[in-house]
């Protein structure tokens, strides 16, 4: 009788609650898996985020959609973190050699720390540019999705940061191979430089590819060694906004005094584990999948958040910072490249 009356008193009210956006949610993320393939340049997690944009701004969404919606874009982000776990291994470290994760670790903190004193002086929401410089530290759209939950994130800057992330990318895998013509570098200084500073993997392997396999394989190698980064980066970046707010002497407007949170434990645990008992394959593709349903679903309830006008203020910011930010970073990967490779 207990669990029965736990179960209607609380738990059910609590599905009814969020049950509504939710759904929602998964229907976005399903049409933004189905119809991904068949639009060039896009994946369906950023057209999960397009789709949710539209949805939000062109149909009028009830409130009552509103919970099951912050459910999907908070705690179902958080699940999917946990499983992006399984494409990572500390293989990928080992490949690249020391000396080379050094100078990408040093490239890494150089950019974190440009990006919270950029966002002193530029006119972009601090918690939209912090995930704007964390995504083009790592690894784009999937470490913005990392860092988010540990920002207060009501006004829908991890959309921002992911869209203007996904943009200057894009823009960047075309510009890397046509600079490169102009330049006399070694393959080993350009496999750096595109795996250093691109955002995505899919950016790394389009400029990467495009120029030749053996500068395409490097570059892929050091992209793979950024994501494997991810947990440490997360709680580098957390102390030093921590430091920021102190230093400043004001509240933070996120939460970035330093706590790490239960996924990222988990996030570190699974990656340290997969990297010392390798699951079977299918059962590791299986789980990665699970966690591409889970971030999709993310993505859209994160969509289903942004408004046409807050796109277009915070959105306009997000992106002049993340381009000035990104020439920054390809100028500190070029210089270590050209020195150290």
């Amino acid at each position: 009788m207990e669990r029965s009356s736990l179960y209607d008193q609380k738990i059910m009210p609590l599905i009814q609650k969020r049950i509504k956006g939710l759904s929602l949610a998964i229907i976005v993320a399903i049409g933004s898996i189905i119809l991904a393939p068949y639009i060039p340049g896009i994946n369906d997690v950023m057209l999960a985020i397009i789709i949710g944009v539209l949805v939000f701004n062109l149909f009028r969404v009830p409130d009552s959609f509103q919970p099951g919606i912050s459910f999907s874009s908070s705690k179902i982000l958080e699940w999917a973190i946990i499983f992006m776990a399984f494409s990572i291994s500390l293989d990928e470290i080992r490949a690249l050699g020391w000396s080379n994760l050094a100078l990408v670790a040093l490239v890494i903190i150089l950019v974190l720390l440009t990006t919270i004193l950029l966002s002193r002086s530029m006119a972009c929401p601090h918690q939209t540019g912090w995930m704007v410089g964390f995504g083009t530290a790592i690894c784009g759209s999937s470490a913005i999705a990392a860092l988010a939950p540990s920002l207060s994130d009501e006004k829908g800057g991890s959309g921002i940061a992911i869209a203007a992330i996904n943009l200057i990318g894009a823009a960047g895998m075309f510009l890397l191979p046509f600079l490169f013509q102009w330049l006399p570098l070694k393959e080993e200084q350009m496999g750096f430089i595109i795996g250093s500073s691109l955002h995505s993997v899919g950016n790394v392997a389009g400029a990467g590819y495009g120029f030749e396999k053996y500068v395409g394989d490097l570059a892929i190698t050091v992209k793979m060694a950024r994501v494997a980064l991810l947990s440490p980066a997360i709680i580098v970046f957390l102390i030093m906004l921590g430091k920021k707010d102190a230093s400043s002497g004001k509240a933070a407007a996120a939460k970035t005094k330093f706590s790490l949170p239960y996924y990222l434990w988990a996030f570190m645990a699974i990656t340290l584990l997969h990297s010392i008992w390798p699951m079977p394959e299918k059962l590791n593709q299986s789980l990665e999948w699970v966690g591409t349903i889970l971030l999709t679903i993310a993505m859209a309830g994160i969509g289903l958040k942004i408004s046409f006008k807050h796109l277009y203020g915070s959105g306009r910011a997000a992106m002049v910072f993340g381009l000035v930010l990104f020439l920054i970073h390809l100028l500190m990967v070029g210089s270590v490249a050209m020195l150290f490779i």
